[in-house]
């Protein structure tokens, strides 16, 4: 983890609540200043809160900033069909320089996470489902 960093992860995340529109401005401003990568993680139906941010970052071309966004499914579970994002997927691959991956398996899933990494041309957003 580098100096001064032992393997613990406290200090080291933010905790932004139900607060979606905020963690993707904030999650921006991380990558405007160009030292971190930052990503951030909320249900996938949370999606429509943070849009806004999420085209800002696509038309900067920012791409020190990933999305993790779980719960894709129509198996959602006990919230029912309020947190079934059935078109969230298809709204997030019109926007412009937004790299959108669904994997479907381990090995998928981390050739999206490195390549979600290394990427250069904008910010990328990895949706996962709730299954296991």
């Amino acid at each position: 983890f580098g100096a001064g960093f032992d393997k613990s992860y406290a200090g080291k995340n933010l905790y932004f609540g139900i607060r979606e529109h905020a963690m993707g401005s904030i999650l921006n401003g991380i990558a405007y200043h160009g030292i971190f990568k930052a990503s951030g993680s909320t249900f996938a139906v949370f999606v429509d809160y943070f849009r806004p941010t999420i085209r800002v970052a696509c038309l900067a071309e920012l791409n020190r900033v990933s999305w993790v966004l779980t719960h894709d499914s129509i198996g959602v579970g006990e919230d029912g069909p309020t947190h079934q994002p059935v078109e969230t997927v298809s709204g997030l691959r019109v926007f412009p320089n937004l790299d959108v991956m669904r994997p479907s398996d381990a090995e998928e899933t981390l050739a999206a996470y490195a390549h979600s990494v290394s990427r250069k041309e904008g910010p990328t957003a990895l949706i996962f489902s709730r299954q296991n």
